[in-house]
Formats: C-alpha cells, structure tokens, sequence
C-alpha cells in the first residue's frame, strides 16, 4: 500500500513531536493571503497584530526570556527568530517554554502569506534538545483546535499538551480521544503568559474539541476558519500544478488491462448505474486532490507503475463510498481516500493498493482494504469473489462490471 504525501497528519508514532493536531502537517496554506485585512497587513511593524493580541509581549523582555545560546531547532518551515520578541512562559517539569516570534517563512509556497505578518510559535527546550509548534500569525490565533504535544527532559518525565491563547482567554478544556476516536479525555489548565499547559495522556493523543473561557467563566469564542481557508486555497494551487503534470503523462496503460477488465468500457463522466454502483470516467479536474496525489505519488517511486490518471475509472456505492480504479502501464492499482475520524482535521490522505505487475492483475485482478472496508477490481476471468462477512461467515459475490466495495463486520 502506497502512503500517500499528504498523510503526516498525526499518527499515535509522532505524539512526541510537537505537531499540530488539528491542521494537517504537510500541507502548506495559502500563499496569497486571506480575503480582509489585517492589523499586520496595514502596520509598518510585522509583529503589531501579535503583540496587539499576546499581553506577555507587552512585556519588557528579561534575561530568562532569552533563548539558551546555541539552541538548534529543527526545521519546521519557519523564518527567522525575532531575538526581542521571546518570552519564557512556562516550566513545567524538565521543560522550559518559549513564546517565539518569527519572521514569515519563506519559499515559494510559505505557509502563510508573508502579509499577514510575523508569526508566533512555542519553542520548548529540555536537556535533549528544542522541539516548536507550527509559527502561524496574528490572523489564525482564534483557533482554539491548535493544541501540540512537546515531551520534557532526560531521564524521560511527563509530555504535556500545549496552546497558544489569546488575552481574554483565562481557561481551556481540550478533548482528546484515541485513535479510534474513543474513550474521551477532558483536561482543563489555566491559562499564563498566553500559553496553557495541562498534562498529556499517553492514550489519547487526538483532540476532538477545544472549549476557551474568559476569567468569569463565559465562553470565548474560537474559530479555525482562517486556517481552512489557507488550506483550501493551498490545495487549489497544488490541484492546478498536478493536473497540469498529469495532462502531460505520456504513459499508456497495457491493452491487456483494458480488454481484461470491464469497467474500462465505461466512458460517461457523468456515470452510468452497475448494479449498486455508479461508475464513471471522471474528469481530472474533478478527482479528488488526495488521489491526484497518490497517482503522481507512486511514479516517484524505484517502482514506476506507469500510471496515467486520465484513465481511471470511479466507483462509488449509494451511501457515497468510492474507489478509482487505475490502470497502468505496469500494473493495475485501486486508491481510495481516507475518512477523518476526527473533525479537526483539515484535510484527507489516500491509499493504493497495486498488483504485482500486468499479469497478476489479469489472474486475480487488485484491490485494498482500509479499516474493514474493502475496494477492488476483478478480469472477466474471474467474475466471482469470496468474502468474509463475518467472524464466522463466508459469502461469494458476483460484482458488476467486477467492482467492488463492502465491508466486514469484524
């Protein structure tokens, strides 16, 4: 199964890392900045907005606010260290933590638009060395789902939950659950310095929800609509780059494949009604950005596939359920887009599974299996297919157009 690149959204491996929860890792926002203006677009001064909404900034900086000589942090897109603009604003046990004011990133792609701004980070030290949070700027620090995982010092002591907090904010009550998006865990901390901070627990590292309340108990209000809105106009520029990739493969798939399987004779774009399933021959601009992904993906590989997006084929099922199917010059592969368990998440990846190579496909056909659902394709040769419906239970299908989707019960 070929992961594809946009699948470092947190995983139970990387809660030691001080990843963002709620925003996808690898997926820049928006280079061109956000619709409005900000007090960091308008200001000569990059770090206005910031200072304007972080108190502990306001502040007259002191020895212990200045980060320890020497310290290499690891490379996480940022810009440069404003020296002036950090603070100490928490030690919690093994740990010191920094609020740290970057430059914007640069690049072609940043992360944010270099108008919105200087951007803020925790930089956390211990005697292992320094981990930071994704730096965002003034515009995205009403997002209350920005919460990240920093660990303390040697001999390994506790981790802890971290998050940047506007004033205003006195209290926080994070959610977290385990990956299966179970067995809730509610933790509330205090805020200090703009910064809360409240003690991890190792079985559930996935934040559910987010709650702010201000120093008489009521609610303040938080919103992530400035980071979905980056993303979703980064996937839109990296849509137009992948299409425009794609429209200039040259590879063809094998005729055998082509002949071998049925629902390559579907040509409608729209779709056309198999069985269960609506099968099509969509568009590539209508593709999901996770399988433009994947496809171009799997080419960069030792492996080439030989794949050509142009010709793959969607199926889905009435409750919405889809799988592409897509041949290749070298073998034939079934993608399927992964389902957020969590709602924070902004954005999706995919899986793909291949055959072997051409001839493996024209014996036993291909397909995946994702979290008991399973997705492939069958040749004519082969119309039928045994399934595990059950612990205990076996069923043979017959799938039109040899396409299939179901799932297990266990």
């Amino acid at each position: 199964m070929l992961g594809s690149a946009l699948r470092e959204r947190l995983a139970p491996a990387a809660v030691r890392s001080a990843l963002l929860l709620a925003a996808v890792s690898g997926i820049p926002a928006v280079a061109g900045g956000l619709a409005g203006t900000s007090d960091a677009q308008t200001s000569s001064d990059p770090a206005a907005a910031l200072i304007a909404r972080l108190a502990v900034l306001q502040r007259p900086q002191t020895p212990s606010d200045v980060l320890p000589s020497g310290l290499e942090l690891p490379a996480r897109g940022q810009g440069t260290i404003i020296p002036s603009l950090t603070r100490l604003v928490a030690t919690p046990l093994g740990t010191s933590v920094y609020l740290t004011v970057f430059t914007p990133a640069g690049g072609s792609l940043p992360l944010w638009s270099p108008r919105l701004g200087d951007q803020v980070s925790l930089v956390s030290v211990t005697d292992r060395g320094a981990e930071l949070t994704e730096p965002v700027p003034a515009v995205d620090l009403s997002n209350g789902n920005t919460v990240a995982i920093i660990g303390s010092g040697s001999p390994p002591g506790p981790d802890y939950y971290v998050g940047i907090v506007p004033d205003g904010v006195a209290q926080v009550a994070w959610t977290f659950a385990n990956s299966q998006g179970k067995h809730p865990y509610r933790v509330t901390a205090q805020a200090s310095n703009n910064v809360a901070v409240a003690p991890f627990h190792p079985g559930t590292p996935f934040l559910l929800r987010a709650a702010w309340y201000a120093a008489d108990g009521r609610g303040v209000p938080t919103s992530d609509s400035a980071l979905l809105h980056a993303i979703a106009a980064r996937q839109s520029i990296e849509r137009k780059r992948i299409i425009r990739r794609d429209a200039r493969i040259r590879y063809r798939p094998a005729n055998a494949l082509l002949a071998a399987f049925p629902v390559f004779n579907v040509t409608s774009r729209t779709g056309v009604k198999v069985g269960g399933l609506t099968i099509s021959h969509p568009a590539l601009s209508s593709l999901p950005l996770a399988i433009l992904e994947i496809t171009g993906y799997a080419g960069n590989h030792r492996f080439n596939p030989g794949l050509d997006p142009k010709d793959i084929r969607q199926a889905t099922t009435a409750s919405g359920v889809s799988a592409w199917i897509v041949p290749g010059a070298r073998t034939l592969c079934v993608a399927v887009v992964d389902k957020p368990r969590f709602p924070l998440f902004a954005g999706t990846g995919a899986g793909m599974g291949c055959s072997r190579d051409v001839a493996a496909a024209l014996a036993d056909g291909s397909g995946i299996s994702s979290d008991r659902w399973h997705y492939g394709v069958l040749p004519k040769t082969k119309p039928t297919l045994t399934i595990r419906t059950g612990p205990h239970s076996n069923k043979t299908i017959h799938p039109p157009d040899g396409v299939y989707i179901y799932r297990t019960r266990g």
